[in-house]
């Protein structure tokens, strides 16, 4: 059987997504540091999840919006 395993950071933005939504909006910076193999793509992947439930996008606008962070420097990775 292969198990998801979630990371504690992924579990905290998941919560009240709303209200990590609402920050994103208001121009908060998005700072991700840690493993490129696991934490890092997890947490890319629900924030991926939490634009497209708040914002009722599907994945693909929700990737865009992801990417709009990217290019503006309000979501940045630092990961090894």
């Amino acid at each position: 059987m292969i198990r998801k395993v979630r990371s504690n950071v992924q579990d905290i933005l998941f919560k009240n997504s709303k209200e990590k939504y609402s920050w994103i909006t208001k121009g908060a910076i998005i700072n991700v540091c840690g493993n490129a193999k696991k934490m890092a793509i997890g947490v890319n992947q629900d924030l991926i999840k939490i634009i497209s439930k708040e914002r009722h996008f599907d994945l693909i606008q929700a990737r865009e919006f992801i990417n709009n962070l990217i290019e503006t420097k309000h979501y940045q990775k630092d990961i090894y």
